[in-house]
Protein backbone atom coordinates (compact mmCIF):
# COMPACT_ATOMS: atom_id res chain seq x y z
CA UNK A 1 0.00 0.00 0.00
CA UNK A 2 1.31 3.31 -0.97
CA UNK A 3 2.09 5.59 1.80
CA UNK A 4 -0.03 9.74 1.51
CA UNK A 5 3.05 11.90 0.76
CA UNK A 6 3.99 14.52 3.83
CA UNK A 7 6.46 17.27 4.49
CA UNK A 8 7.83 17.69 7.72
CA UNK A 9 8.85 21.01 9.17
CA UNK A 10 12.58 20.77 9.94
CA UNK A 11 14.79 23.37 12.22
CA UNK A 12 17.76 20.75 12.68
CA UNK A 13 16.78 19.69 16.05
CA UNK A 14 16.40 16.67 18.07
CA UNK A 15 11.92 17.22 18.15
CA UNK A 16 12.22 17.22 14.57
CA UNK A 17 14.39 14.50 14.04
CA UNK A 18 12.16 12.11 16.02
CA UNK A 19 8.79 13.20 14.68
CA UNK A 20 10.48 12.65 11.01
CA UNK A 21 11.09 9.21 12.80
CA UNK A 22 7.86 8.27 14.10
CA UNK A 23 6.10 9.61 11.08
CA UNK A 24 7.78 7.48 8.42
CA UNK A 25 5.96 5.03 9.91
CA UNK A 26 2.68 6.48 8.43
CA UNK A 27 3.81 8.92 5.58
CA UNK A 28 6.40 8.95 2.52
CA UNK A 29 8.19 12.12 4.02
CA UNK A 30 9.19 13.85 0.61
CA UNK A 31 10.08 16.95 1.79
CA UNK A 32 12.08 19.05 5.14
CA UNK A 33 11.19 22.53 5.06
CA UNK A 34 13.20 25.30 7.19
CA UNK A 35 12.41 28.72 8.02
CA UNK A 36 15.40 30.88 7.93
CA UNK A 37 16.07 34.45 8.28
CA UNK A 38 17.42 37.85 6.74
CA UNK A 39 21.13 35.87 7.72
CA UNK A 40 20.27 32.63 6.09
CA UNK A 41 19.94 31.40 9.65
CA UNK A 42 17.09 29.13 11.01
CA UNK A 43 14.87 31.10 12.51
CA UNK A 44 15.73 31.73 16.38
CA UNK A 45 18.31 29.17 16.49
CA UNK A 46 20.78 31.02 14.08
CA UNK A 47 22.10 27.44 12.52
CA UNK A 48 23.24 28.18 9.03
CA UNK A 49 21.34 26.99 6.44
CA UNK A 50 24.50 24.77 4.76
CA UNK A 51 24.33 23.14 7.41
CA UNK A 52 20.70 21.88 7.66
CA UNK A 53 21.81 21.22 4.18
CA UNK A 54 24.01 18.63 5.12
CA UNK A 55 21.43 16.84 6.80
CA UNK A 56 19.15 16.78 4.06
CA UNK A 57 21.78 14.88 2.11
CA UNK A 58 22.63 12.44 4.81
CA UNK A 59 18.63 11.81 5.33
CA UNK A 60 18.47 11.80 1.56
CA UNK A 61 15.10 13.82 1.89
CA UNK A 62 15.09 16.95 -0.41
CA UNK A 63 15.15 20.12 1.63
CA UNK A 64 13.31 23.55 0.72
CA UNK A 65 14.27 26.76 1.93
CA UNK A 66 10.93 29.02 3.42
CA UNK A 67 12.11 33.21 4.14
CA UNK A 68 9.89 34.40 6.58
CA UNK A 69 9.07 38.03 7.19
CA UNK A 70 5.62 38.13 7.41
CA UNK A 71 4.91 34.13 9.36
CA UNK A 72 1.19 34.15 8.23
CA UNK A 73 1.50 34.48 5.06
CA UNK A 74 4.48 32.40 4.21
CA UNK A 75 2.29 29.74 5.77
CA UNK A 76 -0.25 30.25 3.39
CA UNK A 77 1.84 30.59 0.41
CA UNK A 78 3.51 27.13 1.55
CA UNK A 79 -0.21 25.87 1.86
CA UNK A 80 -0.53 26.24 -1.82
CA UNK A 81 2.45 25.14 -3.13
CA UNK A 82 2.30 22.16 -0.89
CA UNK A 83 -1.19 21.33 -2.32
CA UNK A 84 -0.33 22.06 -5.77
CA UNK A 85 2.73 19.64 -5.55
CA UNK A 86 -0.14 16.62 -4.48
CA UNK A 87 1.49 16.89 -0.81
CA UNK A 88 -1.80 17.09 1.80
CA UNK A 89 -0.03 16.06 4.87
CA UNK A 90 2.45 18.13 6.96
CA UNK A 91 4.47 17.05 10.26
CA UNK A 92 5.43 19.14 13.00
CA UNK A 93 7.68 18.02 16.24
CA UNK A 94 5.73 20.42 18.68
CA UNK A 95 4.90 18.68 21.91
CA UNK A 96 3.03 21.27 24.39
CA UNK A 97 2.48 24.76 22.83
CA UNK A 98 -0.83 24.74 22.40
CA UNK A 99 -0.99 28.50 21.06
CA UNK A 100 1.46 27.46 18.18
CA UNK A 101 -0.42 24.29 17.33
CA UNK A 102 -3.65 26.09 16.82
CA UNK A 103 -2.22 29.07 14.75
CA UNK A 104 -0.87 26.51 12.50
CA UNK A 105 -4.19 23.93 12.13
CA UNK A 106 -6.12 27.54 11.76
CA UNK A 107 -3.57 28.39 8.86
CA UNK A 108 -3.35 24.85 7.01
CA UNK A 109 -6.85 23.91 7.74
CA UNK A 110 -7.93 26.64 5.35
CA UNK A 111 -6.41 24.66 2.56
CA UNK A 112 -7.60 21.46 3.26
CA UNK A 113 -4.06 20.59 4.54
CA UNK A 114 -3.88 17.91 7.35
CA UNK A 115 -1.16 18.79 10.24
CA UNK A 116 0.17 15.78 12.37
CA UNK A 117 2.12 15.95 15.51
CA UNK A 118 3.85 12.51 16.44
CA UNK A 119 5.40 14.04 19.70
CA UNK A 120 2.15 15.94 21.06
CA UNK A 121 1.72 15.46 24.67
CA UNK A 122 4.15 12.76 25.40
CA UNK A 123 5.91 13.17 28.60
CA UNK A 124 9.15 15.02 27.91
CA UNK A 125 11.00 13.09 29.70
CA UNK A 126 10.08 9.69 28.28
CA UNK A 127 10.14 11.49 24.84
CA UNK A 128 14.26 12.54 25.72
CA UNK A 129 15.11 8.77 26.54
CA UNK A 130 13.74 7.32 23.76
CA UNK A 131 15.65 9.77 21.72
CA UNK A 132 18.56 8.66 22.82
CA UNK A 133 18.40 5.10 22.93
CA UNK A 134 17.18 5.48 19.56
CA UNK A 135 20.64 6.48 18.33
CA UNK A 136 19.53 10.31 17.95
CA UNK A 137 22.84 12.13 18.73
CA UNK A 138 22.41 15.89 19.17
CA UNK A 139 23.83 19.15 20.83
CA UNK A 140 22.70 22.41 21.88
CA UNK A 141 23.53 25.52 19.98
CA UNK A 142 21.74 27.94 22.30
CA UNK A 143 20.39 28.40 25.35
CA UNK A 144 18.80 30.46 28.06
CA UNK A 145 21.93 30.98 30.12
CA UNK A 146 19.86 32.04 33.32
CA UNK A 147 18.12 28.47 32.93
CA UNK A 148 21.11 26.08 31.69
CA UNK A 149 24.80 25.94 32.02
CA UNK A 150 26.57 27.58 28.94
CA UNK A 151 28.99 24.55 28.87
CA UNK A 152 26.24 21.99 27.71
CA UNK A 153 26.84 24.05 24.35
CA UNK A 154 28.48 21.74 21.83
CA UNK A 155 27.90 18.51 23.84
CA UNK A 156 26.40 15.55 23.12
CA UNK A 157 23.63 14.98 24.96
CA UNK A 158 22.87 11.55 27.02
CA UNK A 159 20.53 10.42 29.54
CA UNK A 160 23.09 12.30 32.03
CA UNK A 161 22.35 15.15 31.22
CA UNK A 162 18.97 14.99 32.60
CA UNK A 163 20.17 14.58 36.09
CA UNK A 164 22.04 17.82 35.46
CA UNK A 165 19.35 20.05 34.30
CA UNK A 166 17.90 22.18 37.25
CA UNK A 167 13.88 21.05 37.96
CA UNK A 168 12.55 24.27 36.15
CA UNK A 169 13.92 23.36 32.97
CA UNK A 170 11.81 21.22 30.63
CA UNK A 171 14.10 17.77 29.75
CA UNK A 172 13.43 18.77 25.77
CA UNK A 173 13.48 22.46 26.33
CA UNK A 174 10.35 22.62 25.32
CA UNK A 175 9.85 26.30 26.86
CA UNK A 176 12.65 27.54 24.75
CA UNK A 177 15.74 26.76 27.88
CA UNK A 178 17.58 25.36 24.85
CA UNK A 179 17.57 24.22 20.96
CA UNK A 180 19.54 21.75 19.48
CA UNK A 181 21.30 20.69 16.28
CA UNK A 182 21.25 16.65 15.13
CA UNK A 183 24.54 15.16 13.75
CA UNK A 184 23.63 11.85 13.42
CA UNK A 185 20.80 9.22 14.47
CA UNK A 186 19.15 6.39 12.84
CA UNK A 187 17.80 7.65 9.74
CA UNK A 188 21.44 9.48 8.53
CA UNK A 189 23.53 7.96 6.28
CA UNK A 190 26.60 9.41 7.49
CA UNK A 191 27.33 11.70 10.74
CA UNK A 192 26.58 15.63 10.05
CA UNK A 193 30.16 16.40 10.24
CA UNK A 194 30.16 20.43 11.80
CA UNK A 195 32.98 22.79 13.09
CA UNK A 196 32.24 24.70 16.32
CA UNK A 197 33.24 28.21 16.71
CA UNK A 198 33.10 30.73 19.28
CA UNK A 199 30.05 31.16 21.45
CA UNK A 200 27.89 34.41 21.94
CA UNK A 201 25.46 35.81 23.89
CA UNK A 202 22.31 38.17 22.72
CA UNK A 203 19.62 39.60 25.26
CA UNK A 204 15.89 39.53 24.25
CA UNK A 205 13.42 41.83 26.00
CA UNK A 206 9.40 41.22 26.26
CA UNK A 207 6.44 41.45 27.91
CA UNK A 208 4.63 39.07 29.90
CA UNK A 209 0.94 38.61 30.14
CA UNK A 210 0.21 41.44 32.74
CA UNK A 211 2.65 43.67 31.20
CA UNK A 212 5.67 43.42 32.64
CA UNK A 213 8.71 44.04 30.72
CA UNK A 214 11.41 41.43 31.54
CA UNK A 215 14.68 40.58 29.87
CA UNK A 216 16.36 37.36 28.97
CA UNK A 217 20.25 35.91 27.98
CA UNK A 218 20.75 33.45 25.44
CA UNK A 219 24.09 31.99 24.20
CA UNK A 220 25.05 30.47 21.09
CA UNK A 221 27.56 28.47 19.47
CA UNK A 222 28.50 29.32 16.15
CA UNK A 223 28.71 25.91 13.97
CA UNK A 224 29.65 25.61 10.10
CA UNK A 225 30.09 22.55 7.34
CA UNK A 226 33.14 21.10 8.03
Amino acid sequence: MTKPQAAIFWSGGKDAAFALQLALEEFDVVELITTVDSNDSVTMHEVPFEVIEEQSKSLQIPLSKLEVTDYANAMRNLAKELIDRGVEHIIFGDINLEDVRQFRDDIFSEYSLTTHYPLWKKDTKELFISMVRSGWRFTPICLETSKVDEDLLGSVLTEKTLTELSQDVDPCGENGEFHTFVIDGPLFESTVEITTGKKYRKTFEYKTDNGKQMKTEFSYLNISKR
